[in-house]
């Protein structure tokens, strides 16, 4: 029975760390799918978490998952749907989005 239970174990017994990893993959993922359904159709708490105040630095928080992540491999979905159920009720959202400007980043550490 010891077998039957290596042969459909992917973790590493001498390995913890790998172990530890494998627990939060996918965490990312799920949050971003809770925030999504969360935002549909509700202007209310979509304004007054990502507009009112100094929140709108939370725009640029979703707008930065939007990658691809190996661990996350949804994640880059999940953020765009956020994005759309947000621009579906706010103009203000959307005149925020728009406003944005394209910086180019420069890797130096190639060099």
């Amino acid at each position: 029975m010891n077998e039957a239970k290596a042969l459909h174990s992917t973790q590493d017994p001498k390995n913890p760390q790998q172990s530890n990893n494998l627990l939060f993959k996918g965490f990312l993922s799920k949050l971003a799918k809770l925030i999504s359904n969360l935002t549909y159709l509700q202007k209310k708490h979509v304004e007054r978490s990502f507009l009112e105040g100094t929140k709108q630095h939370n725009i640029g928080l979703i707008l930065s998952h939007t990658r691809m992540d190996d661990k996350n491999p949804t994640l880059r979905e999940w953020c765009l749907m956020i994005i759309r159920n947000m621009c579906q009720v706010s103009e203000g959202i959307r005149k925020v989005l728009e406003d944005l400007k394209k910086v180019e980043v420069k890797d130096d550490t190639m060099k």
